[in-house]
């Protein structure tokens, strides 16, 4: 038998329910276009219909905020023309036009001797590694020293699944990656990851520590949250 809860839905959009004995409110949420509605144990899927028709404007709203950010989805264009973030701006992949240059960013293009994708892909991943040492590496070394803070090496990864991390030696490890954000968000995770040197937690102590270290961190931890949804596409990479 078909799973009842299959069969609601909100203007055509698939909806899922979902029941929790733990729950004392309702939730609603939106995930890749389909409906998410957080029930405490208990309601009945006619009292879940009735809950879809009384927040029919904060349920709209949600999934147009869903299709916003799944278009930031867009797999990146490795072609000579295409465009692609440094630090939250659009910059395009140009052809190199000075014989005997390196693939390079100019302060404006991508420069790439390369004129297929793979080879144009190549390139610029390499020269978003080393931007990424010399950006990430000198707001370290800056907010380090202005807060009296040590640490070991500063490397750069290619780490999806973390912008950064701290090990118990004073290592940093950045994903470069990092310097495709908003050059605040990219200070942000360098704010919580040398915080990690005075607190090698989450604790109360720790987030007091990022504060001290970045005063509006809370606002850009909730940005860069965001800014993952952006970069889906680029896991692989």
């Amino acid at each position: 038998m078909d799973d009842p809860r299959s069969q609601l839905s909100f203007d055509g959009m698939p909806v899922q329910v979902r029941f929790s004995a733990r729950r004392r409110r309702i939730g609603i949420g939106v995930e890749q276009q389909v409906v998410q509605l957080l029930l405490p144990q208990g309601y009945s899927l006619q009292e879940a219909a009735t809950l879809l028709a009384e927040h029919r404007k904060v349920i709209q709203r949600l999934l147009q905020q869903d299709r916003q950010l799944r278009a930031m989805e867009t797999p990146p264009d490795f072609r000579i023309g295409g465009h692609l973030r440094l630090l939250g701006e659009e910059y395009e992949i140009c052809p190199e036009t000075t014989p005997g240059r390196r693939p390079r960013f100019d302060g404006g293009c991508f420069r790439v001797t390369a004129s297929d994708p793979v080879g144009v892909r190549r390139q610029v991943l390499l020269i978003y590694r080393q931007l990424a040492a010399d950006v990430i590496s000198d707001r370290v070394e800056d907010l380090a020293a202005r807060h009296g803070i040590t640490y070991g090496t500063v490397k750069i990864n290619s780490a999806s699944g973390r912008w950064g991390s701290c090990s118990a030696s004073g290592n940093l490890n950045f994903s470069w990656k990092l310097v495709m954000c908003p050059e605040p968000l990219l200070e942000y995770v360098v704010a919580h990851e040398l915080a990690h040197r005075r607190q090698m937690n989450h604790s109360a102590l720790f987030w007091r520590e990022v504060a001290r270290l970045c005063p509006d961190y809370q606002i850009r931890r909730k940005l860069i949250r965001e800014e993952e949804r952006r970069f889906r596409s680029w896991r692989e990479l």
